[in-house]
């Protein structure tokens, strides 16, 4: 199967909300789909609207919720680790055709 690969950098706001835009295209397309964030916990906004109308999207969020200042703790490196595992066996595993990492280049 293809591969592809999107990369949204850069200062300030939009990346989260641009990998959104393509999970819904994905979704509407009928595409199986995997979303996982680095730094949030699930809760926020765009977090509760994927549990409560995007059943059919798996979500991991592996942040422990704060931003991380300086050097990352034990529990941020363990989420991030386990995060990491977890989109590995999404990338290689064949269940999804599209799997997002949001926030993976902060982690």
């Amino acid at each position: 199967m293809p591969c592809c690969f999107q990369v949204y950098t850069g200062d300030g706001k939009g990346k989260t909300t641009a990998a959104l835009g393509l999970l819904l295209r994905a979704t509407g397309a009928g595409l199986r789909v995997f979303f996982s964030q680095f730094l949030k916990d699930g809760r926020s906004s765009e977090c509760t609207v994927l549990r409560e109308r995007f059943p059919e999207v798996t979500c991991r969020y592996c942040g422990r919720g704060v931003w991380v200042k300086g050097k990352p703790s034990a529990a941020d490196k363990a989420a991030a680790q386990a995060g990491f595992e977890e989109l590995c066996t999404a990338v290689t595993g064949g269940a999804y055709d599209l799997v997002i990492a949001d926030e993976i280049h902060h982690a």
